[in-house]
């Protein structure tokens, strides 16, 4: 490019500032929240793990019914891939009427990181959650820990945030009123314990096996299986060893006693799901995953459809220009550079500008909704994504310019330095029809001819400003699709208000457990079996929970179960019904599983599933009915089928039933009377869950601004475009006598039914995108969104788009004040 021409490109950049900066401005919106939301995921993934490495938080956790010996910590240390075997201590103890957790401090894992003070030096010293302790606060221990605990009263010396609670919910205990409120870490010989209560193991990560990732998701696997493999070996082990511990001078009829009474030392094996908030962390980075694998390349189509259309008609608009340097002797590759130089520089500063802001901005904001305790999030910058998106965008731009530039240099010079030949003008539709034509003021009539006349304008109008309208909805949409599934959840298909899980197996509600339920005034109890296990799919591992209901008549008193496909009652024990509610004649009863979990396994009606206990047992189960379901994954099935399937009979560990009054007070007493080990009340169920929402909602409203933001510059950019094309034509509206107020007029009405179309045309392709985007985040999570979108939420997308245009109107006003009606008029001959 010579220097006047670079000279003249400049001088075109500042005389058509306004769309320059149109063009750098859609890029950089587009790529900037590409670039934002897509960064987001892994950045949160990567700073969790960054945290769990270096506080070495565990990979596996061994906990049994009577403890763990030496020979079980040398026992797991052989393991393949397992670095390290690490016993400890914790106790769930009361601190006045709050129950806490008391862990050992261990250097070698599960370590922490003071926020301040320092570490404990004597035993009655102890580091403090930071959440809820500060230097110098006392803590009293009022329940009994003797011959468990040394002391009974701590000062906190230091105050820490732990990897073992990422989450500001803390889970649950066994003693209080149920619900861990926070934790305290003491000198591990502060435990007088003759037994350690878990065992911590370290997998050897060999190459890249970052949290939440796939690597890592098998390594931990492997261990696992592993585990279970001589669990039953280390069961009987500790059992043998409990035996021997008894004296051997003590009466046969005492020891016999004492062993009746000895509980089986069963295993429980946890991966980092003892981790309180591992998995709710995980399951939110996956939604955030599944909204930036898909939401952001709307965006970045509507912008570069919508700079290349600016290019284009910009070289069409200039034709006179080029015919004179052509005549000038300047060559095409050196008039389409200045060109490329005009769309390139926008695009790459507005590109430039863009990832460095989204990647700068978008991630702390999606942050700064998640729930969750972990350090600031560090700004990170995916250069190689940087390099792809400016490639792409600079190649989209050089192609569509050089078109452009190639089709109007074809042209003679002579007719290059002509105007357009105007599209001619042709009879509408509207105009046959002669008893509406004829009710058409003459203004009216100029409006409708225009636009038919007009089209590929009117056209590109339409798409950008769709386009954008759609975005909107489904921003809004996604809100309506996220409120309320679980109040649908926990109020019309799980119908209980409270679940106690039992300290003892029952067959039956008798004895104690039925006086305790009726002075606890909890109605309506059910027994039923609720066991946890593992669906390996194809494509992935799922936590399923199965349930047994004690009464099967009584069932549905507590668990609404719909057809997925037909909306139809389920009820256990019926024949297998097809997916239009049909029965399925002559076939043996079989279990009903959860939507999700059939879609997960591409199941239907009388296709088999496989499901694996905690000792790596797998049952193969057949689909008798897929039900609606919206949260998590479940399976439903009789007491006979479970005795065909498990081989023996269903004892029950869980009641469930409704309850109105002081839930604290109910829980507390409860798990004091030694048969309930913990109590889930829905309501907290559904404040956990709406806590959790708060994070995706952040996002929305995220969404929401950067829709509303390129809405607003894109119609600027179409905007300033039909005024620049259209100067001669207001210029000469303007000669023949039109006021001010009717040659805006002129420019308006078109607008306003341009906007119409384009508001209609945008709500219906929201929908669509709405319902991709949401089986996505469906497929993604273990919730199941609703495919609805509120009239209000038509609405506002309506009312924003109108909104902007009218913004639009408003500042192009001016512009068409400021039109200089002798010179848009002089010749061009």
């Amino acid at each position: 490019m010579s220097g006047l021409l670079f000279k003249n490109t400049l001088i075109k950049i500042k005389r058509s500032f306004g769309r320059y900066i149109s063009i750098l401005m859609i890029v950089m919106v587009g790529v900037g929240f590409f670039a934002g939301i897509q960064s987001s995921a892994p950045s949160i993934r990567e700073v969790a793990d960054q945290y769990y490495n270096e506080q070495q938080v565990m990979d596996l956790k061994i906990y049994s019914t009577a403890g763990l010996s030496e020979g079980d910590v040398q026992a797991l240390a052989r393991l393949k891939k397992v670095q390290a075997a690490i016993p400890s201590y914790s106790l769930d103890v009361l601190d006045r009427d709050k129950s806490i957790r008391i862990h050992a401090i261990e250097p070698d894992v599960n370590r922490i990181s003071l926020v301040e003070g320092r570490l404990p030096e004597s035993d009655n010293e102890a580091v403090g959650d930071s959440r809820v302790y500060k230097i110098g606060d006392e803590v009293s221990i009022i329940s009994d820990v003797e011959g468990k605990l040394k002391q009974t009263s701590f000062t906190v010396v230091g105050t820490t945030n732990s990897a073992l609670y990422v989450s500001e919910d803390y889970g649950s205990s066994m003693i209080g009123d149920g619900k861990l409120s926070s934790y305290l870490f003491v000198n591990a010989d502060n435990f007088l314990l003759d037994a350690y209560t878990e065992i911590y193991l370290i997998a050897s990560k060999e190459g890249e096996a970052p949290a939440y990732s796939k690597a890592y998701k098998e390594l931990v696997g492997s261990i696992f299986d592993q585990v279970v493999s001589i669990k039953g070996e280390r069961e009987e082990a500790r059992l043998e060893e409990l035996k021997a511990a008894l004296p051997a001078t003590i009466p046969q009829e005492m020891k016999d006693a004492a062993l009746a009474d000895m509980p089986y030392p069963n295993w429980t094996v946890m991966d980092r799901e003892a981790v309180v908030g591992y998995d709710d962390l995980g399951s939110n980075i996956d939604v955030i995953d599944s909204v930036a694998a898909v939401f952001p390349f709307f965006f970045v189509l509507i912008a570069m459809l919508m700079t290349s259309n600016s290019m284009a008609r910009m070289i069409t608009e200039e034709r006179g220009e080029l015919g004179t340097l052509v005549s000038l002797g300047f060559s095409s590759g050196s008039i389409a550079a200045t060109y490329l130089f005009y769309v390139l520089s926008a695009s790459g500063i507005g590109a430039t500008v863009g990832f460095l802001a989204g990647c700068r901005l978008i991630p702390p904001l999606v942050y700064e909704n998640f729930l969750f305790v972990l350090p600031p999030l560090e700004t990170r910058y995916n250069w190689t994504m940087f390099s792809i998106m400016l490639a792409v965008a600079l190649a989209v731009m050089t192609a569509v310019t050089l078109t452009a530039c190639t089709k109007a240099l074809k042209l003679r010079p002579a007719a290059l330095m002509r105007p357009a030949v105007q599209e001619k003008g042709q009879r509408i539709l509207l105009e046959r029809i002669s008893f509406l034509w004829s009710r058409f003021s003459f203004n009216w009539k100029i409006t409708a001819r225009n636009l038919f006349r007009y089209k590929k304008r009117g056209f590109m109008t339409i798409v950008g400003v769709a386009g954008c309208t759609a975005l909107l909805l489904v921003g809004f949409g996604l809100r309506d699709s996220m409120n309320g599934v679980v109040q649908k959840q926990y109020g019309e298909i799980f119908k209980y208000s409270n679940m106690a899980i039992l300290k003892q197996e029952s067959e039956a509600i008798g004895g104690e457990l039925l006086q305790l339920l009726e002075r606890e005034q909890m109605l309506d109890p059910l027994l039923i079996k609720q066991t946890a296990f593992k669906s390996e799919a194809p494509d992935r591992s799922l936590e399923v929970y199965m349930i047994v209901p004690g009464d099967e008549g009584r069932f549905s008193e507590y668990y609404s179960l719909k057809s997925a496909a037909a909306g139809n009652e389920i009820k256990l024990g019926d024949k297998k019904a097809t997916s239009d509610g049909m029965e399925k004649e002559g076939k043996e009863e079989g279990v009903i599983v959860t939507s999700k979990l059939a879609d997960v396994w591409n199941a239907g009606i009388g296709d088999s599933i496989q499901i694996k206990d905690r000792d790596n047992h797998t049952y193969t189960l057949e689909i008798a009915g897929i039900a609606e379901n919206y949260a998590g994954h479940y399976l439903f099935l009789s007491k006979e089928q479970y005795q065909r399937v498990f081989q023996k009979e269903a004892a029950y560990n869980a009641v469930v039933s409704r309850f109105s009054g002081d839930e604290g007070a109910l829980a507390e007493r409860l798990i004091e009377s030694g048969q309930v080990l913990n109590v889930s009340f829905t309501s907290d169920i559904l404040g956990k869950a709406l806590d959790s929402n708060k994070s995706l909602n952040g996002v929305i409203v995220l969404i929401i601004v950067v829709a509303s933001l390129l809405a607003f510059i894109i119609i600027y950019n179409l905007t300033s475009i039909t005024i620049s094309e259209r100067t001669r034509e207001i210029a000469t509206l303007k000669v023949l006598g039109f006021f001010d107020r009717e040659t805006n007029g002129y420019i308006y009405r078109e607008a306003a039914i341009l906007t119409a179309f384009s508001i209609g045309a945008g709500l219906l392709l929201g929908i669509f995108i709405h319902s991709y985007i949401i089986d996505v985040i469906s497929d993604q999570s273990s919730l199941i969104l609703f495919k609805k979108i509120n009239w209000l939420s038509f609405a506002f997308a309506a009312v924003l788009t109108v909104l902007f245009s009218a913004i639009m109107q408003w500042i192009t006003y001016y512009k068409l004040r400021s039109i200089n009606m002798i010179e848009s008029l002089k010749s061009v001959e």
